[in-house]
């Protein structure tokens, strides 16, 4: 679930600092690939995007993620994720994170 969090809270502070105006909304697809460094490879597909699924559903029922109705799952990133992780503190876990994703760099 954390790896889910900083992936939206960059993706929110990356949208804060373009000029897009309105609310990010993310594609269930998008998110699959961008949590796809992070989750464990293998070769069963389904797995992956129930995988997936679940994080997403976790992330809406703590408020940081809202499923938007329409044909598609497309999802609004909730600005309350910003009160939860910092900048700071975004910052630290992305090293986490990249140093988890590539551990052949020191």
């Amino acid at each position: 679930m954390t790896v889910l969090c900083v992936i939206l809270r960059e993706q929110l502070r990356q949208f804060d600092s373009s000029d897009a105006t309105g609310r990010l909304v993310l594609s269930i697809e998008k998110l699959r690939d961008l949590l796809q460094p992070y989750l464990p490879e293998g070769n069963n597909e389904d797995r992956f995007r129930r995988d997936v699924d679940s994080l997403v559903e976790q992330a809406v029922e703590l408020g940081f993620l809202k499923l938007l109705f329409g044909e598609d799952k497309n999802y609004e990133v909730r600005p309350i994720l910003k009160a939860k992780i910092d900048a700071d503190m975004l910052e630290l876990l992305k090293q986490k994170l990249e140093a988890y994703a590539n551990p052949s760099n020191p």
